[in-house]
């Protein structure tokens, strides 16, 4: 967003996770077997970030939940998460947000808990 305006009527075009276009007519051509979302009566806002997140794991049962946590954070709209008190666990998680093995957000990890 540059502005503090609402845009009807856009299409936009996300490839690997990248916003590739953003128009307000119906020019934007579609490939065969791209996933097409009809938002009509929707709002598309910007990516959130929380900057200070826990993973559940520093609870006491100590099970590493993250990717599901990391899917729950990205289905309410995060795209960027900071992870508090670290763990070799989220580490781990993190390498597998970069890889492209678990959804996104992206993590920043702090250090262990002192």
């Amino acid at each position: 967003m540059n502005k503090e305006v609402v845009l009807p009527g856009q299409t936009v075009v996300i490839e690997n996770w990248i916003i590739k276009a953003i128009d307000n007519t119906k020019n934007i051509p579609v490939d065969k077997g791209v996933t097409v979302i009809d938002c009509n009566g929707k709002y598309l806002i910007p990516g959130l970030f929380d900057m200070h997140a826990h993973f559940f794991y520093e609870q006491g049962e100590h099970r590493n939940t993250c990717e599901t946590e990391l899917k729950m954070m990205l289905a309410n709209g995060l795209t960027t998460a900071r992870i508090l008190a670290g763990h070799l666990s989220y580490l781990e998680a993190r390498e597998n947000v970069k890889s492209g093995k678990w959804a996104r957000p992206e993590l920043y990890i702090a250090s262990p808990q002192l």
